[in-house]
Order: structure tokens, then sequence, then C-alpha cells
């Protein structure tokens, strides 16, 4: 989830969208920032999840 501070380019970032789909993220340009999921900045929580894993050599050979 991204910061609050992030809002404004997230909002022009939909806003100029030009994807058949642009219609799913109208409601993001639409709706003020205070109604719409941000973490406020500097906060307990990160705006990303990492997760670390092993890819098992089988999933390799297959793939190439």
């Amino acid at each position: 989830m991204p910061y609050v501070s992030e809002a404004e380019e997230i909002k022009e970032l939909a806003s100029n969208y030009e994807g058949e789909d642009k219609w799913m993220f109208r409601f993001i340009e639409e709706r003020p920032i205070e109604d719409l999921p941000f973490l406020p900045d500097g906060g307990y929580y990160k705006n990303i999840c990492k997760y670390a894993f092993i890819i098992p050599q089988a999933d390799k050979d297959y793939l190439t």
C-alpha cells in the first residue's frame, strides 16, 4: 500500500492511463485522497513487503 506522499503521483498516473481497462482506475482520480487507502508517512508499516524464497533447480530447468 502506498504512502500518502505518493498519492498525487498515483492519481496522475491513473488519470493518464490509456489502456482498455481505464474504467477500472477511474475511482482513483475521482475520489479525494482521504477516501483512498494510503499509509501515513513515517508510520510503523512500510509500503512494500518482500518475501525471500528458494526456487528449486527442477523449476529453473523446466522454465529454461
